[in-house]
């Protein structure tokens, strides 16, 4: 049997992409998370959220795409965490409130498409629905009665 005879399947490879992504806000606030809070104990007294707080950077995944290819996609870092250079000071407040701090920063929306490539041919599978990534902004916190 000579070898131009000879027959080589083709291979298969899968590959997974962020697709459809689009930074929806520059300026969003991440509620879900505090990164500081002081309460009030006498009237009329003003609290501070200082700088240095830690921020939590949030990316979701899906289909085994791992935290950093959608991170390399988006165009920003893999790291869990920031750590804020900004600080606010509440104004005079009654007993017993509260002034928290949020992180600010950018955030996008983004599918994770999956492919498979056959002899020169690309077949779509799945689509996730919408994921959502944050991305603190060192510079910016957001700060409000909690």
């Amino acid at each position: 049997m000579s070898s131009a005879n000879t027959y080589f399947p083709a291979i298969p490879t899968s590959v997974k992409s962020v697709v459809n992504k689009k930074r929806i806000s520059k300026y969003y606030t991440d509620r879900s998370r505090q990164i500081g809070r002081c309460t009030i104990r006498t009237s009329g007294a003003t609290c501070s959220i200082s700088k240095g707080k830690t921020a939590t950077r949030t990316i979701q995944t899906t289909y085994g795409l791992s935290r950093y290819s959608v991170a390399s996609s988006l165009g920003i870092s893999s790291a869990k965490s920031v750590t804020t250079q900004a600080a606010c000071t509440s104004p005079k407040m009654k007993k017993g409130k509260s002034w928290v701090g949020w992180a600010q920063g950018s955030r996008y929306r983004y599918k994770i498409q999956s492919k498979t490539r056959v002899a020169g041919f690309t077949i779509f599978g799945n689509k996730s629905g919408w994921l959502y990534a944050f991305n603190p902004n060192p510079a910016y916190i957001t700060c409000g009665l909690g």
